[in-house]
């Protein structure tokens, strides 16, 4: 038996746009990860967090899709061209 993977999105609590795509088997456990401060890692989805997380801010996430294992990086891909189809300005660093 397969286990369940959420592919999310994380929101800017400014202006509600998906700045960034990712999966998770354990939600809570991530978007407690996501709201911390990771200086050692540059990436654009890490300095965009920082940056709310210093204006008293974090990310809000929303669970996209719930999808077996199995097709978590074909449903992941899928979100991440979809949402950059529609012109938003994603912090990925992958399609």
């Amino acid at each position: 038996m397969e286990n369940n993977v959420y592919i999310y999105g994380l929101k800017d609590p400014r202006d509600s746009q998906i700045k960034y795509i990712g999966k998770t088997v354990d939600i809570d456990r991530r978007i407690k990860e996501h709201n911390q401060i990771h200086r050692n890692k540059k990436s654009k989805k890490n300095s965009w967090i920082t940056h709310l997380i210093r204006n008293d801010m974090q990310p809000i996430m929303e669970v996209l899709e719930e999808c077996e294992e199995s097709r978590w990086i074909e449903r992941e891909k899928y979100w991440i061209r979809y949402y950059k189809e529609l012109g938003f300005d994603l912090k990925n660093m992958t399609l």
